[in-house]
C-alpha cells in the first residue's frame, strides 16, 4: 500500500497492483514465468535505477521511466539471455532471488 499526498499536502493510502516489469531501453519488458539458468544469462546490457515497488510515496498516475522495475531490486543487472534478442527479452534476478525472463510487451 502506498501513500500519496494529494494537491493539499493530506495522505490518502492507495492500493497500487504493480505488473512485474522493468523498463529499459524505451521498452516495457513483463516478468514471465520461464526461469533463465545461469548457463544461458549473458553479459549485463543495463542496471535497475529505481525500484518502484520499495517506495512508499508513490503517484499512481506515475509512468515508467528507464531504468524503473517494480519487483527487481535497484542496482540489479538486466542481462541478455542466449537465444533472444535483447529488443525482445532480456532476464533479471527477480526480488525472489530467481533469475526471470523478461519479454517486451507490445502495449505502453
Amino acid at each position: 500500500m502506498a501513500t500519496t499526498p494529494d494537491s493539499h499536502g493530506e495522505v490518502h493510502a492507495v492500493e497500487i497492483d504493480y505488473v512485474d516489469t522493468i523498463r529499459f531501453d524505451g521498452r516495457d519488458y513483463i516478468a514471465t514465468s520461464t526461469v533463465v539458468p545461469s548457463a544461458t544469462a549473458g553479459r549485463a546490457v543495463g542496471h535497475v535505477l529505481c525500484s518502484i515497488n520499495s517506495h512508499p510515496h508513490v503517484d499512481p498516475s506515475y509512468r515508467l521511466q528507464d531504468g524503473d522495475a517494480t519487483y527487481v531490486a535497484a542496482g540489479s543487472d538486466i542481462v541478455a539471455v542466449s537465444g533472444y534478442d535483447v529488443a525482445k527479452a532480456v532476464a533479471a534476478l527477480h526480488d525472489d532471488g530467481v533469475l526471470y525472463l523478461y519479454q517486451v510487451s507490445a502495449t505502453r
